[in-house]
């Protein structure tokens, strides 16, 4: 070797090693702690939700930056900065207080935004904005059409805290304040996509039928994604809409690529586990379902799935004690009442189906009242007329049978048919689903019969007549 050349090489080296041990360390990553705003007016409890959810969904698009919501703030393990907002109204203004508190070494920094009543604006942008810079992180990025006089705020801030409601009355009333919003504020991409969400929530509720939500939801979708194409949220929307068609695969593609575009949104992370666990995977469901109840602890839905989930993967003392605790919403009531009869309690569910039906889709209440009634032997049972199975075959947890049974009746005269169906069955054995009708499914396929007779009359086995 030169040694000209090598000791250049050395210098070289030496002025890099000089250069790092100069640099200032690389910053942490901070976790932002947002606690529930006040306002000092007597506020509508919805508008307070949706103040909570647009601070979050603002924040969230800081890079750099985890958001959590918890009134601890900086007494939160592992926080690192709270931020307290307050809003007023005057006449004449709306008045958004903001302190940003650093928790260790404790210091406080605080601003206040006073934006004209009269004029349209986006004062959570403007916020979002400060809060980058005081964390040293980049600007985010205006949103879309988000500039709102304040009846159109006041309604889309409503909107969006009827959704976090998930009853029938919320859900319609939300529907009503975003449709309003975005009959006035057409390019509001926000408002387009919270709006395609609700008309598909509502066919949960028997609002309507699938088939029109979602075709509604279809449109403002489009719509949404056309103001602003990488739209995580309108993204994440074409993926409920799958997950409600029983298409579980197709959504979690799509909600996959919804959570990359805005990865610190609750209701993405929540959907995505879903997708997961109705699919058949409980166990790759619960990180994405824990991660979206520890970023909203008030989101009902995340603790509901979470309960399914530990059911559903055989977890007996966790599943016990959701099952235990008194329901909070019709629905947590109907999943409560779907994971008994998976647990073998066909004629008290459907006893109490036929009581007190909980407030919910009517249709999944009739499916899962015949399937109990056919499980429990009982009479005058509603037998659902026996259909093609859709190709490729996928489960569905969200039915007592896995949505399955229309493909176990056919594989006497399709043999392809019988191993598809062994397949399903050993993907749903390898995410973790725990269900004696796995069982029942493989004894049905290989022996004609299965061992549980009220299994055999659900499905439909040999065994079933012979009862």
């Amino acid at each position: 070797m030169n040694p000209e050349a090598g000791c250049r090489a050395s210098a070289a080296l030496l002025l890099v090693a000089i250069l790092a041990a100069c640099s200032p360390a690389p910053l942490a990553q901070p976790v932002l702690v947002l606690t529930p705003p006040t306002s000092e007016q007597a506020r509508p409890e919805a508008e307070q939700r949706g103040v909570l959810e647009l601070l979050a969904l603002r924040l969230r698009a800081l890079r750099g930056v985890e958001l959590r919501i918890d009134a601890a703030g900086c007494g939160l393990a592992g926080a690192s900065h709270a931020l307290h907002v307050a809003r007023r109204s005057t006449r004449e203004s709306d008045i958004t207080a903001a302190e940003l508190q650093q928790c260790d070494p404790a210091q406080t920094q605080q601003e206040t935004f006073i934006h004209p009543r009269s004029a349209p604006r986006d004062w959570s942008h403007a916020l979002a904005w400060w809060v980058a810079q005081q964390l040293g992180r980049p600007a985010p990025l205006p949103r879309q059409g988000a500039r709102l006089d304040a009846p159109a705020m006041a309604n889309y801030l409503a909107g969006i805290g009827h959704l976090q409601q998930r009853n029938a009355a919320s859900i319609e009333r939300a529907r009503q304040l975003l449709a309003q919003v975005v009959d006035g504020h057409p390019g509001f991409a926000d408002a387009r996509a919270e709006l395609a969400i609700a008309e598909l929530l509502a066919t949960e509720y028997g609002l309507q039928s699938l088939e029109q939500g979602q075709g509604r939801a279809e449109g403002e979708i489009a719509a949404a994604l056309q103001l602003d194409p990488g739209h995580g949220l309108a993204h994440a929307a074409q993926g409920l809409a799958e997950m409600m068609r029983g298409r579980y695969r197709q959504a979690h593609a799509l909600l996959l690529s919804a959570h990359r575009m805005e990865p610190g949104h609750d209701a993405i992370q929540l959907w995505l586990g879903n997708a997961l666990l109705y699919g058949g995977a409980p166990r790759e469901a619960l990180p994405w379902l824990t991660s979206a109840a520890e970023l909203n602890p008030g989101l009902l839905a995340a603790r509901i799935s979470i309960g399914e989930a530990h059911c559903y993967a055989g977890d007996e003392p966790a599943c016990a004690q959701f099952l235990a605790a008194l329901p909070e919403s019709p629905m947590q009531r109907y999943v409560t009442l779907l994971l008994r009869a998976h647990r073998g309690e066909h004629a008290a569910v459907h006893a109490e189906l036929l009581a007190s039906p909980p407030a919910v889709d009517p249709s999944w209440v009739r499916g899962l009242r015949a399937d109990c009634c056919r499980a429990a032997g009982l009479e005058d049972c509603a037998t659902p007329a026996p259909v093609a199975p859709a190709r490729p075959l996928e489960a569905d947890l969200w039915q007592l049978d896995l949505g399955l049974v229309d493909a176990l009746a056919g594989v006497d005269n399709d043999p392809a048919l019988a191993d598809e169906l062994r397949a399903e069955l050993g993907l749903l054995r390898d995410g973790g689903v725990n269900l004696g009708v796995l069982d029942a499914y493989t004894q049905c396929l290989e022996a004609g019969s299965a061992g549980d007779p009220a299994l055999a009359r659900l499905l439909g086995c040999e065994a079933a007549a012979q009862e």
